[in-house]
This record gives C-alpha cells, sequence and structure tokens, in this order.
C-alpha cells in the first residue's frame, strides 16, 4: 500500500461520507441517486 493510494483512499471515504450526508439531508435513497448518475452518466 503506497501513500499515493492510501490518499486517493481517504479522499474516497470523505467524499462518500459527504455524499451519504447530503442524501440523507435531501431524505434521498442513497442507491437510488446513484442510479440516477449512472443513467446521468451513460446518456
Amino acid at each position: 500500500m503506497t501513500k499515493k493510494n492510501q490518499l486517493v483512499r481517504d479522499v474516497d471515504v470523505d467524499l462518500w461520507n459527504w455524499f451519504v450526508g447530503y442524501c440523507k439531508q435531501k431524505g434521498k435513497n442513497v442507491g437510488e441517486v446513484v442510479e440516477s448518475l449512472i443513467i446521468k452518466i451513460k446518456k
């Protein structure tokens, strides 16, 4: 495990935690939000 990989993992965790918090704040289901994002990206 290199330091760079660890940094990326930490950033991902922070981003994910923010994302989950954001979804809860908006009263949305995380799974539904992820699905709609994937659909938008595929278009």
